[in-house]
Formats: C-alpha cells, sequence, structure tokens
C-alpha cells in the first residue's frame, strides 16, 4: 500500500528553534513564538513546520493544522518526538529541513533560524567552542590590489609584529576559528559557523533547489560579514543590524498576511516579515529595532563596490595620515549595534563622500550605495525618529572595531577581537574578497604614550597620544532596551 502523496502548497515555513540555552526568557520566547503559528496554522496553499530545542531528553517536531480564524488552537501535539540533538551540529538543521520538506513540500521555502546571534562572533560564549574549525585561508592577490600591496604591507609591517602579538594572546583557539553564527547549544556548548550553516542549507533542500527566504530570528545578524557565508543557499536574506527583543518576529501577524496572499514573490513575502516585525514594536518608544531584506543573488556588486572603497581609503590615508582622523570620526558618528563595532555601512559610506576630499574615495563611496540600493530589498526601523540615530540605518552592517582607534576602550572579548581580526577576518568570504580585514590593520592606530595599551604592552611598541572613543561604549542608542536573544 503505497502512501498518499501530499499536495503541494504555495509557500512553506519551517521554523529552527535552536532554544536549549540557559536563560528562561529566551526559552519562554520560543514557546510563545510556537503557540503563534499554532494559533493562525496553516491553510491549503500554506503549511508551518517547526522543530523545537530547549534543555532536556527530547526535541520536538511540529506541523501546524488549519485553524479557522477565531477558532481555539487547543492543544498542540508534536508530529514528532526526537532525542535532544546538538543544535549547533549541521546535520541536525539537515535532518531537519528534510524533514520538513517530506511533511509540508512547497514551491516556495522560508527557513527561519531562531536563537542567539552573534553576528561574526569573534568570541565564544560560556566557553564555547565552534562545531567545525578549517584552517585560515590566505587571500590571493588581484590586479586591483597590486598597485598598493607593498605600500599597505610596509605598513603594516610599521604597526606591530602580528606574529609576536598572536603568540602572546593566551585565547590559541582563535587561531583557526571562522565566521560564527547565531545557533549556539548550552548543552553541547558549540557555537555553529556561518560558513558550516550556509552549506547545510545548500545540502538540506533536493538538487537544483535553494531556499526562497533564509531569515535569522536573533541579533545582528544582518552583516556583510554574514551574508557572504550564506550566497547561493537563498534568494533573500532577512535579518536585524540590531539587538532583537526577546519576543521575537511576530509569526501570527506574518502568517495571517502570507495566508491571505499566498502568490506572493519572495520580495513581497520577505517585506510581509519585515513589515510585520517592524510594526509589532512601533508603539514602544524605548525599543529600537531594525530589520531588513537583502538580495543574496547581488553580492557580486556589492563586493567590487567594497573592495574599490578599500582600496581608495588605504591609498588616501597612505598619501595624507591625517584622513585617520576622519575616518574614525565617520565610523563613530553612524549606527552602531554592538561593542564589537557593527557599524551601518551605508551611512558610513554617505559621511565619507563628504567629509573626505579625495576624488577616487567619493567615488567609491558613491558606487557602494548604488550597490546597496540594488541588494537591500526593503529595510525599516523604528521608532520612526528622525532624531534618533537609528533613523540612519540603511540595511547592513559591517565590523569597525573601536580599538582600532582606542587602544583604551573596554568592550568584552578585546584579546579575542584582536586575535581574530590578526587569524580569523580574513578566513571570511567577506573578509577574502573585500580586503577589508586588510584595511582594518592598516587602521590600526601607534600612538606614543600608552606603555598599558594591549598592543605596546605585547609586542612593546609605543602606541601613543591621547584620543577619547566618543560613543564607544557598551550599549548604542541603537540598540534595544533589553538584552534581547
Amino acid at each position: 500500500m503505497t502512501e498518499t502523496a501530499i499536495p503541494v502548497k504555495s509557500w512553506a515555513l519551517y521554523v529552527f528553534f535552536g532554544a536549549n540555552v540557559p536563560e528562561v526568557e529566551v526559552r519562554e520566547a520560543a514557546v510563545n513564538n510556537l503557540i503563534q503559528m499554532a494559533t493562525v496554522g496553516s491553510s491549503d496553499k500554506v503549511a508551518v513546520a517547526a522543530q523545537l530545542h530547549r534543555p532536556g531528553k527530547w526535541a520536538y517536531r511540529y506541523t501546524m493544522p488549519p485553524r479557522p480564524p477565531g477558532s481555539n488552537p487547543g492543544m498542540l501535539a508534536p508530529a514528532e518526538i526526537i532525542p535532544n540533538v546538538n543544535s549547533a551540529d549541521p546535520k541536525t538543521i539537515v535532518e531537519f529541513v528534510r524533514w520538513a520538506v517530506r511533511k509540508c513540500p512547497a514551491e516556495h521555502t522560508m527557513l527561519v533560524v531562531w536563537g542567539h546571534g552573534y553576528g561574526i562572533d569573534d568570541y565564544l560564549p560560556r566557553g564555547a567552542r565552534p562545531y567545525f574549525q578549517r584552517k585560515p585561508r590566505v587571500p590571493a592577490s588581484t590586479n586591483a590590489l597590486a598597485e598598493i600591496s607593498s605600500v599597505l604591507d610596509e605598513q603594516i609591517k610599521k604597526e606591530a609584529d602580528w606574529s609576536l602579538l598572536t603568540e602572546r594572546i593566551p585565547d590559541s583557539r582563535y587561531i583557526d576559528m571562522v565566521l560564527m553564527s547565531g545557533v549556539f547549544d548550552e548543552c553541547a556548548l558549540e557555537v555553529l559557523p556561518n560558513a558550516q550553516l550556509g552549506a547545510a542549507c545548500k545540502t538540506a533542500l533536493p538538487a537544483g533547489k535553494k531556499l526562497s527566504i533564509l531569515g535569522f530570528d536573533a541579533c545582528t545578524m544582518a552583516m556583510a560579514e554574514v551574508w557572504w557565508e550564506m550566497q547561493g543557499c537563498a534568494h533573500i536574506g532577512v535579518a536585524s543590524e540590531a539587538q532583537e527583543p526577546d519576543a521575537s518576529f511576530p509569526y501570527d501577524r506574518f502568517l495571517a498576511r502570507l495566508i491571505l496572499e499566498p502568490w506572493a514573490t519572495p520580495e513581497q513575502v520577505a517585506k510581509m516579515i519585515v513589515d510585520a516585525y517592524v510594526e509589532s514594536y512601533a508603539y514602544q518608544n524605548n525599543t529600537f529595532v531594525t530589520l531588513s531584506a537583502c538580495n543574496l543573488i547581488l553580492t557580486k556588486g556589492l563586493q567590487d563596490a567594497v573592495l574599490l572603497l578599500t582600496i581608495a581609503l588605504i591609498k588616501a590615508v597612505a598619501a595624507n595620515h591625517d584622513l585617520r582622523e576622519v575616518i574614525f570620526a565617520a565610523r563613530n558618528a553612524c549606527p552602531i549595534f554592538d561593542p564589537d563595532g557593527f557599524i551601518d555601512l551605508g551611512r558610513f559610506c554617505q559621511i565619507l563622500e563628504v567629509t573626505i576630499p579625495d576624488q577616487d574615495v567619493c567615488t567609491a563611496c558613491c558606487k557602494v550605495q548604488t550597490a546597496l540600493g540594488s541588494f537591500i530589498e526593503y529595510a525599516r526601523y523604528s521608532p520612526l525618529d528622525p532624531a534618533l540615530r537609528i533613523s540612519q540605518t540603511t540595511g547592513l552592517s559591517l565590523w569597525f572595531p573601536p580599538w582600532l582607534e582606542d587602544p583604551f576602550v573596554e568592550i568584552p572579548e578585546k584579546e579575542a577581537s584582536i586575535a581574530y581580526l590578526i587569524n580569523g577576518y580574513d578566513c571570511t568570504e567577506f573578509g577574502r574578497n573585500t580586503y577589508w580585514g586588510r584595511f582594518l590593520r592598516f587602521m590600526w592606530r601607534k600612538r606614543p604614550h600608552c606603555p598599558d595599551s594591549l598592543l605596546g604592552t605585547l609586542v612593546g611598541l609605543p602606541l601613543g597620544g591621547s584620543g577619547e572613543a566618543e560613543g564607544q561604549t557598551k550599549t548604542t542608542e541603537t540598540q534595544t532596551a533589553g538584552e534581547g536573544q
């Protein structure tokens, strides 16, 4: 007797809840989001599936039944119970997606990875370790960089002896580290690298298919460094530049809209979830949120534009060292979404364009902004107050750590952040293809009167000068009121 074929629907939402974490409020938020999905349910055109991991012996898989408007969802029974698994193992995500595809097949699929988000996680939470490590890949030289490579390398050598610095930083696990993702498993004490997550998303679907939308219901994941690791696994990427409130995405609002318009394109569906998210917090004046949808097919144009910007900035600073101050000032004037220096790329270029009197820099900034206009499909923020710095966000962040300017600035895990720039950042797809890591190392500031700074202490270099890290505080006005996910 053959199994009855399951009809293929227009859209399917798959949510992977990585809630195997110690924070009670985060685990409760996962359950609340699951109830939101069950309240709206599925339809004849839209399917919903989820997998919930929390501390304990078991993990639970759900398929949401249809719910007529106004009906009570009643008891939500899991479709399958499995032994609790490691959320940070890419096989766990692959197995869930393949199960969801069998149970809820659809023409368009949207996978949401729910959990803690760290952007480029150059530190590991609670003593965890990356699930998988790989050797750093040395960036290959390009014709575009060849003309300034000798200048750049010579300047970097003058700034510090990087090999000595690396040996003296005790946290050697970062030497082979890669970009970290937002999936953290408390029981396994592991974090899933973004490169592995991207690979998992590519292999989870049948050959020749890819996700219509990949969403991160997690903090600070709307970064160039993150999306570059996801190339080829999805058409649209949805994530937040800022910290997220514990309440997370409003799945009931989003699903209600999708069920009414199941014929919507991936771009339209991404717009639905951005609107639903921002509008759900619009009346909370003390809660700062952002969400953007990016076209992951168009990474090449933005990548080439950022490479031109990197080259132009290095050449400009090499010719006039006073421009370092202007670049740092532009950085500090941007919306900053994390103490480690996740700055808004579009706003950074807007400021540079009008503050640096260099034609190549101005041209490169224009090219980056044009490329961003195509790459970022849709972006919103709240509160809608033009006096707040969050109103300057454009939808994509970039790493520019504060300790490059001020060695005295205090941020969590600063030593690991320094080690990551030296040994890990160039392993990322974005770092390899844009040379942004080389620019950051080029910007490392030498100061003659700072004997207590980390670089001066470890390497014996005189790094001095006064200077303040204005705006480089642990929290910024663009962060949400609560810690979020």
